[in-house]
């Protein structure tokens, strides 16, 4: 062995010498390179071989070969290559050569010495690798594949190409993916040929067919793409210079001794007409459908196989290689050898759709086709049939933006479950495809389709009590329901599927949800979660594993179900309770690895210094140890906890005695290096964290528009009657000027929000502080209509592809609402109230009423004096709905969470909307201050604009009086949120319960 090495390592003295005089590198280094490859050579020539150290052999020296080229590539004055260019990639072949006849069988290997020979261009080795694998795998289909793939795509060799499929078919006739791949290889060939005719021009492009033929014929093995030599443009000229050519091929030959080339005989016109895609075999696809009936002979009963065919010939786009008729061979041996299967009979009904793109013209006609074929195939009463039906109709529905078309999809998908309903023709699948389609696509409130949808979910429980699918969409859509209706129905259901689907993961994991939750809300006591719990693990305890039924989650339920018993514990009781409950399920269950990895979990997030938690620890690793002695993982990680902890010592007799225990003491000790370095990932030992948010799919739900207007309207003017004194006095304070000002613009002087009132009372009467009311009903009404609207169309445009919003992307559709509004309904109605209020200051009013008040603005001003400021409207009303929105629907989300609930009480949301009030006043006040002033009756000649209104208050009135009038405003918009959200979720809940009796929302 030592000799062997020792030949090996003088071998590299010359490369050595050369690396080191071109100063790539340096003695230094070139001694570890030394010393690195005799490890690796004696590791080698060891007795017993270990493949793991052929391939770190082989990436040593491809990372030493790549930081070579690195440094030769920076040394531009010496370009000349010398033995060291090529010493590296011929060492790593003969490591490649010594691993395979070590491990010829490795497959593996023989795919990464084939990958490396393609990325250095090692064309004759290449082929060499290929013939020497595929003689000793005869049988694997991959290398035969990698081949053929090889000759056609680098070498051009269409014929080396097919020679290697056909002999890897006679010896694998039954190996439907050399089947496909030589189908798919005579369409790649056809398509190339007839995308090079498009490119040229050139309609009957037999001089190409011919040209490539000839050269298919005479093999070349230059390793360049064989493009066509004539084209059509060319071909008048070609029989002219053929004599002449031939004459040059014969004195080239006798002057260099040249083997002279095959002799190109004229092409006729009965070789030409035969050489028309039409005529010619091969542009027809013929060879194609050899091979498709030449496997169908070897594989006649799998319809995969079948559907595999179709698959490769629909995967060309332009130009198609296939003509229709070959297509229609393929689709009418499916449908005569398969007419028994719904799959097939699918397949067969989808041609129609399948030979069109969604916006392609003759896509609804295909559609209308489709559907038709479809309800023939289920006049059988074959429910699968239905179930396909339904499958692809969806598919369709969800593919198409066209709203016609998307409608079209609707009302057959309906009309499918309505027909399946009338013959009873049912099953758990099509219950299911049923249930999801109503709560998807359904134009009803969530409300109202979850109750229909639970209804159909009863029926299919009823009928298929051993459904599982069935019993946890039933549970998950009960979740989405109130706590009460909850309650009221799930502890029925959770017993009698605990009983029937005892083996199911995702029937436990919703029962520990539920035990959780009815905690959280006080519907349980703590002693009957525990008791519950206690249950759980005992059932989960006897549920052991068979020899005549596979059932792989079992361990997985024992052990999670005990798991979440733990973290519950831990949250109600801390870690003397965790240490109390593991004590009990020690002695009651049989705790596994995962039992105790998250009994360590627990006790390492509590406290790791406190020598009780050490103590326990450290018998909670021992117990894990013994569940199974040669787990390299239990001992890193127990390694890891030792040295995090500083306890040298024992985590050196940890390691001595995982070195005696697990298989392989090298291995776990190069594992336990890459732990010292940071390296080794822990891995999660099955430990499953219970989520409580796993609700059934309850994402905000688009209200009908007529919904929302109206809701909005409701709530908006009741809002303003409420709170209109306290817009009053605002307005009045902002209106008025400080000092001077006030005098010469004959304004009145308030001190406070008080004297306002008192003030307006005593000098106009009662009757004042409502002076403008109708205005702002009238207006307050529309805009929180069309505010709401514009709100859910903004947020729905939005969302992202889960359909979740986030508290920017609201606070974002709550700036569009604003400026939608602003526009269409609050300047105009803010300008009327605005000037009606500080008409009201004038000694003689000038205005009547609303009416009148509306009639002089326009014949004084014109019809752009109702729209008096509305930049700074805009600006406040887009702000003002941005904060408000962005704040309300992330606190709602959160309480939401909190409580478990869909929808909030009315106290709820109105202390949330007043919460958003009070932070949406001191955000925007300052525009709400610049905007009244441009809306006063002399503003056109105080003001040029905003900007400049802005800077003449901040110049003339300092910078506090951005927020004069933030009291009476805050008062407002405190009440105004509360009150406008809560109206605003009663209406929508109102219309909702209207709409189960009668269909308004139409």
């Amino acid at each position: 062995m030592a000799d062997t090495v020792q030949f090996y390592m003088e071998e590299m003295i010359p490369e050595m010498r050369d690396l080191e005089q071109k100063g790539i590198f340096s003695k230094t280094e070139i001694k570890s390179i030394l010393k690195q490859r005799s490890k690796f050579e004696y590791a080698l020539k060891r007795r017993i071989s270990k493949k793991a150290d052929f391939l770190r052999y082989i990436e040593y020296e491809m990372n030493l070969e790549a930081l070579r080229k690195k440094r030769r590539a920076r040394m531009v004055s010496d370009t000349k290559k010398s033995i060291s260019d090529y010493a590296g990639p011929r060492r790593i072949y003969f490591i490649y050569k010594r691993c395979l006849i070590k491990f010829k069988g490795d497959i593996s290997i023989w795919l990464q010495y084939i990958d490396y020979a393609k990325k250095t261009g090692a064309t004759r080795t290449l082929g060499k690798i290929f013939a020497q694998a595929i003689q000793l795998h005869p049988t694997n289909e991959k290398m035969w594949i990698l081949a053929a793939a090889w000759e056609w795509e680098e070498n051009a060799n269409i014929v080396a190409a097919r020679v290697l499929l056909q002999r890897a078919l006679r010896l694998n006739t039954t190996t439907e993916s050399l089947w496909h791949e030589y189908f798919r290889l005579e369409l790649v060939y056809i398509a190339k040929i007839l995308a090079r005719r498009q490119v040229l021009g050139i309609d009957a492009s037999d001089k190409d067919v011919e040209e490539d033929l000839m050269q298919d014929e005479e093999a070349d093995t230059d390793n360049m793409i064989k493009l066509p030599g004539v084209t059509g443009e060319e071909y008048s000229e070609f029989l002219k210079e053929e004599d002449a050519e031939e004459e040059t091929k014969k004195s080239t030959k006798a002057k260099q001794g040249k083997k002279e080339k095959k002799k190109k005989e004229p092409l006729t016109e009965e070789k030409a007409e035969a050489l028309q895609t039409e005529k010619n075999p091969v542009l027809r696809g013929d060879i194609a459908m050899v091979v498709y009936r030449n496997g169908v002979e070897s594989i006649p009963a799998s319809f995969p196989f079948r559907k595999g065919f179709l698959d490769i010939a629909n995967s060309f786009i332009k130009p198609k290689p296939l003509r229709e008729d070959s297509i229609q061979e393929i689709y009418d041996s499916i449908e005569q050898d398969f007419s028994n299967l719904p799959e097939a009979r699918a397949l067969v009904a989808r041609r129609a759709i399948d030979a069109y793109k969604v916006d392609e013209e003759g896509y609804a006609l295909g559609v209308a086709e489709t559907v038709k074929g479809f309800w023939a195939s289920c006049e059988s009463g074959d429910v699968k049939m239905y179930e396909l039906f339904v499958q692809n109709m969806t598919w369709e529905y969800r593919k198409t933006k066209e709203e016609n078309l998307k409608l079209y999809f609707s009302k057959t998908i309906d009309r499918i479950f309505s027909t399946a309903n009338k013959k009873k023709i049912h099953s758990e699948a099509l219950y299911l495809l049923h249930v999801n389609w109503m709560l998807s696509s359904s134009s009803q409130s969530f409300d109202a389709i979850s109750k229909k949808a639970l209804a159909v979910l009863d029926k299919a429980v009823a009928e298929h009590p051993e459904s599982t699918a069935l019993t946890i969409q039933q549970i998950r859509l009960l979740r989405s329901f109130s706590r009460s209706e909850q309650i009221a129905r799930l502890p029925e259901i959770f017993a009698r599927a605990l009983k029937i689907h005892a083996e199911s993961f995702e029937v436990w994991r919703e029962y520990a949800t539920f035990l959780r939750t009815a905690y959280r809300e006080e519907d349980m006591t703590k002693e009957q979660v525990e008791e519950a719990f206690l249950e759980a693990v005992r059932i989960t305890t006897t549920l052991l594993p068979d020899v005549t039924k596979e059932r792989a989650d079992i361990g997985l339920i024992k052990q999670s179900v005990s798991s979440w018993f733990l973290d519950w514990t831990n949250e109600t009781e801390g870690i003397e309770g965790v240490r109390r409950l593991y004590q009990i399920l020690m002695k009651r269950s049989l705790p596994d690895l995962g039992f105790f990895m998250a009994c360590i979990q627990l006790e390492k997030e509590n406290s790791v210094n406190q020598p009780e938690s050490r103590k326990a620890i450290a018998m909670l690793y021992e117990k894990a140890v013994h569940t199974n002695e040669k787990n390299e993982d239990i001992y890193l990680s127990f390694l890891k906890y030792l040295n995090e902890t500083g306890q040298i010592e024992a985590a050196n007799k940890v390691m001595w005695r995982a070195g005696k225990a697990v298989d392989n003491s090298d291995s776990f000790s190069q594992r336990y290096s890459e732990l010292l370095e940071g390296q080794w990932v822990e891995p999660s030992f099955g430990v499953t964290k219970l989520d409580l948010d796993m609700d059934v799919d309850t994402e905000d739900r688009k209200e009908p528009p007529l919904y929302t207007l109206t809701a909005g309207a409701v709530a908006g003017a009741i809002e303003s009657i409420v709170t209109y004194p306290t817009e009053f006095v605002k307005t009045q304070l902002q209106l008025q000027d400080n000092g001077a000002a006030s005098a010469r613009n004959g304004g009145v002087k308030f001190k406070g929000p008080i004297d306002v009132l008192v003030t307006t009372v005593r000098t106009q009467g009662f009757t004042a502080v409502y002076r403008g009311l109708s205005a702002l009903v009238i207006g307050t009404a529309a805009k929180a209509g069309v505010r709401f609207f514009a709100f859910d169309q903004f947020r729905d445009m939005l969302k992202d592809s889960e359909g979740k919003i986030t508290a920017g992307r609201s606070a974002l559709a709550g700036l569009g609402a604003g400026m939608t509004e602003a526009i269409l309904v609050v300047t105009p109605t803010e300008t009327i109230k605005t000037k009606l209020i500080h008409d009201g200051n004038q000694a003689v009013p000038k205005y009547r009423g609303l009416v009148h008040g509306v009639q002089s603005i326009v014949r004084a001003e014109g019809f752009g004096g109702i729209y008096r400021g509305v930049v700074p409207v805009m600006a406040r009303q887009g702000a003002n709905s941005a904060v408000r929105f962005g704040v309300y629907s992330t606190l709602s989300d959160l309480a939401k969470a909190q409580m478990g609930e869909t929808t909030l009480p009315a106290t709820h949301t109105f202390g949330i909307g007043a919460i958003a009030g009070i932070i949406t006043v001191y955000t925007t006040m300052p525009l709400d201050v610049v905007k009244t002033k441009m809306q006063g009756l002399n503003a056109r000649l105080l003001y040029r604009d905003a900007f400049d209104c802005a800077w003449k208050v901040l110049k003339n009135e300092g910078v506090l009086a951005f927020w004069r009038g933030a009291t009476p405003r805050l008062a407002r918009l405190s009440m105004s949120g509360g009150i406008i959200f809560s109206l605003y979720e009663s209406t929508i809940s109102l219309l909702h319960r209207l709409d189960d009796h009668g269909p308004i929302s139409s």
